[in-house]
């Protein structure tokens, strides 16, 4: 074995980049040989360029086709997600390793490669991510791992991965040297090299052709200088000597005679690099300056927007400020670098236009150009009037790559000390007051507020402006915020009563002078109402954007305005809970409640990252008319170390705010299919297990990708895993959720709405999405003995369901009367307390095995 390295080492020393490939496939065969394995393969993932494919090797008694079908669906990346678990120089065999194997994922993935065969895994990672994994299988028990055998493996693997590396590297170079070769002529640029000491002059085709002289002529220095123009022979002479003499680079225009005895003006560049003491190279390029003159324009078109009086701002296609002349700086009285970035709704908010911006967009690319007036929001006792034209700019291809905004001050200049006490003071976007100002102002009411009178601030957050934003884009974002600022001014009309925009979609009323808590409440109902209506941004698609609330009031409640929009801000914290446009007043124990969640969430965060402490059950769902176990939904939970068994309303809720569904969705899903791995395992006959899927996974963007890893590593079976949806993730069916659920339906997983009948009422999605079932929900089942209505809903969800053919599931069934129902109905798969609790998986081995 050593023998067989140590040879394909030499190998390797000598080869080029075009026989690593089968210096490496030799190697294994030879080391495959030597350990009478049936296959082996060796793969290797290139980090040199993202585009690199794979390289495999495969070698084998048979013709191998069933090895590498197994690897075209593999990946290296599949091992990234158990990293922890692949020790650095690990040699795995068949039943152990050098660590403990885990009984999950890892193994799950050896057994596939090798076919479910005795096997010798030796994999390569490198900055916590494997990069080569070189496998062995056989047909009988594989051999002993020796020290030695143990050893040379190792160095045969890690010696394959640096050589393939090499050959990719060689690769790139010989790559790299024809593109500068071909850039070359397509740039009609010439090149040369020289080193000094060497009498090896390099000359690029390009320049030869350019020059049509012979090669020779190249090396004489007083030959090519006596082919410049007379005129401009002893200046030319003089700076070329002196730079040769100083070992210094220059650049220069003259008139040189070429072979065609014409001559022609060239733009020469010379450069110099010291390579060794006394050593130095030389290069340069040479090209026409009639193609020169063409990057002349650039630097031209820079000065003359340098000294423009106009202002020009140039925008990328996304919106996003690209570039600024100072003309535009001094009109915005904005510096450069607080205005590159800005998105255009930001930019257009400056002004008061007669268009909304995201429609002068949309005229500017229809009609090429858009031209208007506005007053310029100063935010001062004056609104300069300025002139505006909105250019859209096209590549060579017409495709749209970047808009151009020119600015013209037609009234008086704007003093920058306003400006400047404007961009402190006032919102860019909606052009209300912002934090600042208002923290002064609620200051200066309390310091004001006469003996006996009260004062009350009032934070809101708009509902799912987040999905709103992502659906219809920032443009639209940001005139939903403008619009919804412009409903709250509305209502803030009196003298008392003040409003800004905190941040984000979170906007702040203060109203000073309360004597009753009736003036409070009518203010509270009138912002609920105007916050109630839609808001018509998108040509035929209104926007319904409610907000919720919370309140705190002075003095009870907070003594100054940090403190009283800090708790006014936990109280809206409480009122989301509750639902959309709820409203909470403050009260003491919030604080409490609002650093119990910090904990909570800190807490949470420690037991994702080390999975410990986090638990499935699994509640059985029955085909009530026949008495089978039709299915099981998995249910998340917590054995925190202080608090003990938590359900997932105490942390649930927490996970959400922090942002860490994702990772909880992620824990369950793997835990869910390694259990049904291993009740397959035991010859059980497994049932399909739902688990819910939070909106931030759905619009996370990695999910996919998650599912498919999970289904090639646990070899998951079509219907093995059903997922739950809300039907807020299906709000808006693009073709991009589209697609995705539909590659979610490709890939085996079973889709069902889960709380139907709660969320948005738009029942698009139903006909344009490929959903197997939908789940009733129990507050409906809950109230089918008392309520008539809920009985109404029930009974046309399930005739909904049958003509549409969509399965249904009923959750929340807690006694007899309800099962009743339900049948009777037409709705057969229960879920609840009246048929069983939520199993551990101990507990569902004993279910399936009865």
């Amino acid at each position: 074995m050593r023998q067989i390295v140590e040879r394909s080492a030499k190998a390797f020393a000598s080869a080029s980049g075009r026989s690593i490939y089968g210096d490496l496939e030799a190697m294994l065969f030879l080391l495959a040989d030597t350990l009478a394995a049936q296959e082996a393969f060796l793969l290797v993932s290139s980090p040199i360029t993202s585009w690199q494919t794979p390289m495999e090797i495969v070698v084998g008694k048979n013709d191998g086709v069933d090895l590498l079908n197994r690897l075209a669906d593999f990946r290296l990346a599949d091992f990234n997600d158990n990293i922890d678990q692949i020790p650095d120089m690990a040699v795995w065999q068949t039943g152990e390793s050098g660590a403990i194997a885990p009984p999950g994922a890892l193994e799950t993935l050896w057994l596939y490669l090798s076919d479910g065969k005795p096997y010798i895994a030796v994999p390569v990672q490198n900055r916590r991510e494997v990069r080569a994994l070189m496998l062995f299988s056989f047909d009988h028990a594989a051999p002993d791992i020796t020290a030695a055998l143990r050893s040379s493996l190792l160095t045969a693997a890690h010696m394959g991965l640096a050589f393939a590396d090499l050959g990719v590297l060689d690769q790139q170079l010989n790559f790299r040297v024809r593109l500068l070769d071909e850039s070359q002529q397509f740039a009609n640029v010439g090149m040369w090299e020289y080193i000094t000491g060497h009498s090896d002059l390099k000359i690029s085709p390009v320049l030869q052709r350019l020059f049509g002289i012979p090669v020779e002529e190249f090396a004489n220095l007083t030959s090519l200088l006596g082919r410049v123009h007379e005129d401009e022979r002893q200046q030319v002479t003089m700076l070329v000597t002196t730079a040769v003499s100083r070992n210094e680079g220059y650049s220069l225009q003259c008139r040189v005679l070429l072979g065609d005895g014409q001559y022609t003006r060239l733009n020469v560049v010379t450069r110099v690099e010291k390579i060794a003491p006394g050593a130095y190279r030389r290069y340069g390029f040479v090209r026409k300056c009639e193609e020169a003159a063409a990057t002349v324009p650039g630097h031209l078109r820079s000065n003359v927007l340098k000294h423009m009086d106009d202002g020009v701002a140039i925008f990328h296609r996304d919106g996003s400020v690209l570039s600024v002349n100072p003309a535009f700086c001094k009109l915005v009285g904005f510096p450069e670098e607080v205005l590159i970035g800005c998105g255009w709704g930001e930019v257009a908010g400056l002004w008061s236009l007669p268009s909304a911006p995201a429609r002068i967009i949309r005229q500017s690319v229809k009609d090429g150009s858009w031209s208007g007036e506005g007053h310029f929001r100063s935010g001062g006792s004056s609104s300069p009037l300025h002139k505006l034209r909105l250019v859209a700019l096209t590549d060579e291809q017409q495709k749209l790559e970047h808009f151009s905004i020119i600015l013209k001050d037609v009234s008086s200049r704007q003093n920058s000390k306003q400006r400047l006490e404007w961009l402190v003071n006032v919102d860019m976007v909606t052009g209300l007051p912002n934090r600042n100002q208002i923290m002064r102002r609620i200051d200066s009411a309390i310091a004001n507020l006469p003996t006996g009178r009260r004062l009350a601030v009032m934070v809101l957050n708009i509902d799912s402006f987040q999905e709103i934003n992502d659906s219809y884009g920032h443009i639209i974002g940001n005139e939903l915020l403008k619009a919804f600022g412009e409903r709250l001014s509305d209502c803030c009309r009196t003298s008392n009563t003040f409003l800004a925009r905190l941040g984000g979609d979170e906007f702040a009323v203060c109203v000073s002078d309360l004597e009753t808590d009736a003036e409070l409440q009518l203010l509270i109902s009138a912002v609920q109402q105007v916050t109630q209506r839609p808001f018509d941004l998108v040509d035929g698609n209104p926007i319904y954007a409610t907000a919720g609330m919370g309140v705190a009031e002075y003095p009870v409640h907070g003594e100054h305005a940090m403190a009283l929009v800090g708790n006014a801000d936990t109280a809206l914290h409480d009122a989301k809970r509750s639902g959309a446009s709820g409203v909470a007043m403050y009260r003491n124990d919030l604080t409490e409640q609002a650093a119990n969640r910090v904990q909570i969430t800190n807490d949470l965060r420690m037991a994702l990252q080390g999975g410990e402490g986090l638990i499935i059950h699994y509640q059985p769902q029955v085909d009530a008319r026949h008495g089978k176990i039709v299915g099981l939904e998995a249910l998340i939970r917590w054995q925190h170390p202080r608090n003990g068994l938590i359900f997932p309303l105490g942390f649930l809720p927490c996970a959400e705010d922090a942002g860490l569904m994702p990772e909880i969705d992620r824990f369950v899903l793997r835990r869910v299919a390694r259990d049904l791995v291993s009740w397959r395992q035991q010859g059980l006959q497994t049932v399909t297990v739902a688990v819910n899927i939070s909106q931030q996974s759905f619009v996370e963007g990695s999910l996919l990708e998650q599912l498919e890893w999970l289904a090639r590593s646990h070899q998951l079976q079509d219907g093995d895993i059903d997922l739950e949806l809300t039907e807020g993730a299906l709000l808006q069916p693009t073709d991009a959720v589209l697609d995705m659920v539909t590659a979610i339906r490709k890939l085996g997983f079973a889709l069902t709405i889960d709380d139907f009948g709660t969320g948005y009422s738009s029942m698009n999605y139903l006909h344009r999405f490929p959903l197997q079932k939908l789940k009733i929900d129990r507050s409906f089942i809950s109230q089918l003995e008392t309520a008539e209505e809920c009985r109404v809903i029930t009974r046309n969800i399930v005739r909904m369901a049958q003509e549409l053919k969509l399965g249904l599931v009923a959750e929340g069934v807690e006694n007899g009367e309800q099962s009743a129902f339900l049948k009777a109905t037409g709705c057969d798969v229960h879920q609840g307390f009246y048929y069983d609790r939520a199993l551990t998986p101990e507990q569902v081995v004993r279910l399936l095995e009865g």
